[in-house]
């Protein structure tokens, strides 16, 4: 009687441990799952990310949402015929939005970095100590 006790407490322990082994294979196999589904999930985040960019706003380009300040081409284009001679780039602004009737707000002096740096870009205009001019060169 002993020894079939102890080979039914032995199978029983047995199949409780291939119980046990059935349960974590299970488990580490949903982990992976779970860790797969996470990685494709980042990988496939990070792919939209790149193919479309939240921030970009085309300044080169006016619709009927956008005033046309916020057009870069015509900013500098005005920045650039009013640099009659050295002003210092608040000078500059601030008769810009005299011109233009319209308060400095900070969306508008952005536009109007965009605008200095793509005529600064284009060589068109020159900086010295924060005075600029026209480039005559």
């Amino acid at each position: 009687m002993e020894t079939s006790a102890i080979a039914i407490f032995q199978k029983e322990n047995f199949k409780s441990k291939f119980n046990d082994q059935v349960k974590q294979k299970k488990f580490i196999d949903n982990l992976f799952n779970v860790i797969d589904f996470k990685s494709a999930f980042m990988e496939r985040k990070q792919k939209d990310m790149e193919e479309f960019d939240y921030y970009s706003i085309d300044y080169f380009l006016v619709s009927k949402h956008q005033i046309i300040e916020e057009n870069v081409l015509f900013t500098s284009k005005t920045l650039y015929e009013l640099l009659k001679k050295e002003q210092h780039i608040d000078e500059l602004f601030l008769a810009y939005t005299n011109e233009r009737e319209i308060t400095l707000n900070l969306n508008m002096e952005r536009i109007l970095y965009l605008s200095l740096s793509l005529l600064y870009s284009l060589n068109l205009i020159v900086e010295n100590k924060n005075m600029i001019k026209r480039n005559l060169g």
